[in-house]
């Protein structure tokens, strides 16, 4: 099966405007279903920055899925290119997620995007991988995917698996910034807030080898600017003391990250 995976960012930098950001929930959720399929995907093009709509397009035509993350930073490009793929490649399956994709709006999306074919609400990884079967078993997929959370969350590291190596090596002269994750869930349910889906709700750990490791590739591979998307950094006081303690030590031994910021 061909696939490529799209999370397109806005260049940004202090200066030069020489920075983008790693793919990385996108990249979570393709590594999850990969790991358990390793030679059912090939993997045909990452999009993490904004290409030109009709070339990107025309790059992906022959593929057999394509999966959107959406943010509100990428949500109008995201639906000129699909619509734009859908044109050129009628049996190809478009995949909408990401936080950008509301419960709140749902149907009122589908009706309106109607070349999408497939809506993950929350987190992707297990819709994913029901989707994957409902392709693999019958040849179709659903409407609307909202799988349960994931419960044991010592799944696979885009970062320490490889994902991003290649896109490292292609492209030497920009300085990366990406996101990392220790935990997920949150136990209030704040009226102002938009950091997710997952308000409300029991928090779940990362191993902390997972996480070490996962600092250790980034500060290894330069990795200027660092951005923990916990909902709430250091509700763990110990745990995450730890984690700034391992922070601090790989920055010492490799001069990375740069910045370290959460929430």
């Amino acid at each position: 099966m061909q696939i490529s995976l799209v999370q397109p960012n806005f260049r940004q930098g202090g200066k030069a405007f020489e920075a983008y950001w790693l793919p990385h929930s996108i990249a979570c959720v393709y590594t999850y279903v990969e790991h358990k399929n390793p030679d059912y995907f090939d993997l045909n093009k990452i999009i993490f920055k904004r290409e030109a709509v009709d070339n990107a397009a025309k790059s992906m035509r022959n593929d057999d899925v394509v999966l959107f993350s959406n943010y509100m930073w990428n949500w109008q490009y995201n639906l000129e290119l699909s619509k734009r793929l859908r044109e050129i490649n009628r049996d190809v399956i478009i995949v909408f997620g990401g936080p950008q994709v509301s419960e709140f709006r749902l149907e009122e999306q589908i009706e309106e995007y109607n070349w999408v074919d497939s809506w993950v609400v929350s987190e992707g990884e297990l819709s994913f991988e029901l989707l994957i079967d409902n392709l693999r078993n019958n040849g179709r997929v659903e409407k609307i995917y909202k799988a349960r959370r994931l419960v044991d969350l010592d799944i696979p590291s885009p970062y320490s698996n490889g994902f991003f190596d290649s896109i490292l090596e292609d492209n030497p002269d920009i300085k990366w910034s990406t996101t990392l994750e220790t935990n997920r869930g949150c136990p209030f349910k704040c009226t102002f807030c938009d950091w997710g889906s997952l308000t409300y709700s029991k928090i779940k750990k990362f191993p902390m080898p997972k996480v070490y490791q996962e600092i250790e590739w980034l500060g290894k591979n330069k990795i200027e600017y660092i951005f923990v998307a916990d909902a709430n950094f250091g509700v763990f006081p110990p745990r995450d003391s730890q984690i700034v303690d391992v922070m601090l030590e790989v920055q010492e031994k490799y001069g990375y990250p740069k910045v370290f910021n959460a929430n």
